[in-house]
């Protein structure tokens, strides 16, 4: 087990173990112990959130902080009989796309990002423009034949100090979200 990210700094073997030592960037170092393992596994590179936004067509959404995707569902039916103790269930062929949800600090001079989104679910208009970003070369999107229902808009929440915050929630529907790319 490693953790992620990291060089590899030095790799060497020790009574019948092989010791990989491995370094962040900011030189923090684990040595991992590793009895009798013939290969490395290497994993993927996590994606970090600094260089994400989220976008409307191909305007940005001023002063956003996070987004989130619920993720798929698949739908499912209960066949539990009569005297079983435990349930069981069967897939039923439909699935649930599930949401999209934004966040960030409330910006009123945004008219072309938060106010337009506000106007979409203000008129229960659909969007397949709706970008998610994790950076410049990833970002997630509505498959073909889908939309983006705008659930809700400038949720604003404005604290006695601080800055005031503003959400958004859509229901995506007709197809699930697609990730494009797979940049750091």
């Amino acid at each position: 087990m490693g953790f992620p990210g990291g060089l590899i700094i030095q790799r060497e073997r020790k009574n019948n173990e092989r010791r990989t030592v491995r370094c962040l960037p900011t030189l923090l170092c684990a040595v991992f112990y590793c009895p009798d393992i013939k290969e490395e596994k290497t994993m993927g590179v996590p994606i970090s959130g600094k260089g994400g936004k989220v976008m409307l067509g191909s305007v940005t959404v001023a002063n956003i902080k996070e987004w989130s995707i619920s993720g798929f569902t698949m739908g499912t039916l209960e066949t539990t009989a009569f005297g079983t103790t435990i349930k069981t269930f069967i897939e039923d062929g439909t699935g649930d796309p599930g949401t999209v949800s934004f966040s960030g600090n409330y910006d009123p001079g945004d008219t072309t990002g938060q106010a337009a989104l506000a106007t979409l679910c203000e008129a229960g208009t659909t969007s397949t423009d709706l970008y998610l970003y994790a950076n410049t070369s990833t970002f997630w999107r509505v498959g073909a034949a889908g939309n983006i229902i705008t659930t809700k808009a400038k949720a604003v929440s404005l604290p006695r100090t601080g800055l005031g915050s503003v959400s958004f929630e859509g229901k995506v529907s007709g197809a699930a979200m697609e990730q494009v790319g797979t940049g750091t």
